[in-house]
């Protein structure tokens, strides 16, 4: 059995470093295309908050453009008119319960 247990003539040293340099590359890709990413979206939020007042032509574009979160923006920290505490209770509590099922489920199965 020593044969079959000892990994000394199986994988040789250089696949290892090989694998690892693979990741780092990986890694460091990635993150530049998110780097890349958060640039241009910080450039184009930067750029469209320097309009000038009398540009109107250039804003309605700039307000057409918006889109997705960037609408919602007021929204999303706006707390509930009624009962907010009980609100967030609720849900915590509902978003609490729902993953612990979602996860007994799938360790189950």
């Amino acid at each position: 059995w020593d044969v079959y247990l000892s990994e000394d003539n199986l994988v040789p040293s250089q696949v290892h470093w090989y694998s690892i340099a693979n990741s780092v590359g990986i890694i460091i890709f990635f993150l530049v295309i998110m780097a890349v990413i958060v640039v241009r979206n910080l450039r184009d939020d930067n750029d469209s908050q320097n309009t000038e007042a009398g540009d109107i032509d250039k804003a309605m574009d700039e307000a057409t453009h918006e889109s997705g979160w960037k609408v919602l923006h007021a929204d999303v920290f706006r707390p509930p008119q009624t009962r907010p505490m009980l609100y967030c209770v609720f849900v915590g509590t509902g978003s609490q319960l729902g993953v612990t099922a979602l996860i007994c489920i799938v360790l189950s199965a």
